[in-house]
């Protein structure tokens, strides 16, 4: 028991080590300890004030009795250990807790799940792999007895897959990635209308439609009609109506 607790608190010290400034999580995934002892609950009590997260996968928990009280916690994962209804009893002081996983544990009736309604603040839980899981009418009935609960095993009311965070980037229905700016058309007059050029009496239609025209002198001193660059695409669109129509 020793050589466990030591264990223990050498992993809280590295986690909060590798933190800089504020302690916001705290994991103690596949380390051993059965229950929270005083030692334990002090310690992770240091941080109670910044912690948001904790992570007790896989740690063979088979008591939450004297579990720390972490005003701030939003996020408590405690999956894969061998914690029963009776337990939940003892995280009823959560109150800003917004996220509970605790599949592959031994909770097996919807009345053991009572204790939860005081999270008022709860919208999400995971019981995959809970003998409850495998009740008639679940999960219909957890959603009846927490009202509240927006997610459970990843899946909403209707029975919609829930992503996890991170997993969908942002991007367009193709899935490509979107700046946050509409995609426009260029039209600077680098797109290129080949063949088009200004006659002699379309050169006033470049002042009001938008068009440029480029010329340049000949050595004899004649006008000489370059390739148009246009701004207006509307402008140049109008042009070639008027001369289909001529």
């Amino acid at each position: 028991m020793a050589d466990q607790l030591k264990e223990v608190l050498k992993q809280i010290k590295e986690e909060v080590d590798r933190q800089e400034d504020i302690v916001e999580d705290i994991s103690l995934d596949l380390v051993a300890f059965d229950k929270f002892t005083p030692e334990i609950t002090k310690e992770l009590e240091k941080y109670k004030d910044t912690v948001i997260c904790l992570s007790f996968n896989e740690c063979e928990i088979k008591s939450l009795e004297n579990f720390p009280n972490c005003p701030q916690l939003i996020r408590l994962e405690m999956t894969d250990n061998h914690l029963t209804g009776a337990d939940l009893k003892h995280l009823k002081h959560l109150s800003n807790l917004e996220s509970l996983y605790l599949g592959g544990n031994k909770i097996s009736e919807y009345s053991e799940l009572e204790p939860l309604v005081g999270l008022t603040s709860l919208l999400e839980l995971d019981l995959f792999e809970c003998p409850i899981s495998n009740k008639p009418d679940y999960p219909k009935r957890v959603f009846e007895v927490l009202p509240k609960l927006q997610v459970l095993d990843s899946k909403d009311k209707d029975g919609k897959q829930i992503e996890e965070e991170g997993d969908l980037e942002d991007g367009d229905d193709d899935g490509e990635a979107f700046d946050g700016e509409e995609e426009e058309e260029d039209y600077d007059g680098s797109e290129e209308h080949p063949d088009f050029t200004l006659r002699e009496d379309e050169i006033g239609a470049g002042e009001e439609g938008g068009l440029e025209e480029q010329d340049e002198l000949s050595d004899d001193g004649s006008r000489e009609r370059d390739e148009v660059e246009y701004e207006d695409v509307d402008a140049y669109e109008e042009v070639k109506k008027k001369r289909k129509t001529q």
